[in-house]
């Protein structure tokens, strides 16, 4: 009996001593232990009892720690591993279902819907296309226009259409199709099917080499000429020009199938010269080089000539009214 109530009062001693221990040091683990929550009553150990530091994640029981636990928007972006893969299908983002100018950079995109499309010159509307439009690809459109066409390049093999060139292609240029306007000789050019030759397109007042073939006809009028008295090469493929004043009218160098009449308005007395080297060829008969033509002898308005370049040196004289005689210019 008497060890009995020794040990009581021994346990009642030691109470104190066990909870002030408890204030200073906190509760640690120091072994396996074998508590568990209904060891412990509730509400019974508060965030003064634990130790700053004490409590690491291997005391920490998997899958324990619910969304109620956390605090809304203590969370940042830095909390989250640039490796997480966050499924798309957690996150909400119909609070994003239209996105007011987005920037991206390099997305892989699904099925992405948008009225227009800014490409930083500008906002361009978007249209289903039924076929594809590669460089590589043949397409087709409906109408293409176009107000400005920049010239080729010599570098430019895909460019056939050119809007203005001096001259001739030089073989940097050429190219099967290609068509280009000639700003010297005042004419459209086009290269044939082969890429062998230049074919050469008429424009109005532009001479040609281009050779038609039909089994119908061809419809036209001539160039018809004002008191022209020196004529270019482009003015005498088919033209008639009326003199008005007395004097000389000098034809161009004879180029192969020119032709030109040369009509008085009055009584004129006109003289028809010639490239120096060209002759007349007036009733079958060949004249000198340099010779000209002269209507001197009762000269009357409505006095005509028509001559025909028969080759690169001869001008042969198809038609004539009035009295044209040989003369020594």
């Amino acid at each position: 009996m008497k060890k009995t109530i020794f040990l009581l009062i021994a346990l009642c001693a030691l109470i104190p001593v066990i909870v002030f221990a408890l204030g200073e040091g906190g509760i640690q683990g120091g072994g396996s232990g074998s508590g568990n929550a209904t060891s412990i009553t509730d509400n019974i150990i508060v965030a003064a009892d634990i130790k700053d530091n004490v409590i690491t994640s291997a005391k920490l029981l998997d899958n324990t720690i619910a969304t109620g636990k956390i605090a809304d928007g203590t969370i940042v972006n830095a909390d989250i591993s640039a490796s997480a893969a966050i499924d798309a299908t957690k996150v909400d983002l119909s609070a994003y279902a239209t996105l007011v100018s987005p920037s991206f950079t390099t997305p892989t995109l699904g099925v992405a819907t948008a009225t227009t499309l800014s490409t930083g010159q500008g906002q361009y509307e978007l249209y289903a296309m039924d076929q594809d439009v590669k460089t590589t690809d043949n397409v087709v459109f409906n109408t293409v226009t176009a107000e400005i066409i920049s010239p080729c390049t010599a570098t430019d093999n895909d460019c056939f259409l050119e809007a203005v060139n001096t001259g001739a292609l030089t073989d940097s240029y050429k190219k099967a199709g290609r068509v280009w306007f000639d700003n010297t000789a005042q004419m459209m050019r086009v290269r044939n099917n082969d890429n062998s030759a230049t074919l050469d397109v008429w424009t109005s007042g532009a001479a040609s080499s281009l050779n038609f073939a039909t089994t119908g006809s061809l419809t036209g009028g001539i160039m018809i000429l004002d008191n022209v008295v020196s004529p270019t090469a482009a003015q005498c493929y088919g033209s008639w020009n009326t003199i008005t004043t007395a004097g000389t009218v000098t034809l161009p160098a004879a180029a192969t199938g020119m032709s030109t009449c040369i009509a008085t308005e009055g009584a004129l007395e006109i003289t028809l010269e010639l490239d120096g080297s060209d002759t007349f060829i007036l009733a079958g008969v060949t004249m000198d080089a340099g010779e000209a033509i002269i209507n001197t002898t009762a000269e009357a308005a409505g006095d005509y000539i028509c001559v025909i370049a028969t080759s690169a040196v001869k001008w042969r004289v198809a038609g004539k009214q009035g009295t044209w005689t040989q003369a020594t210019p």
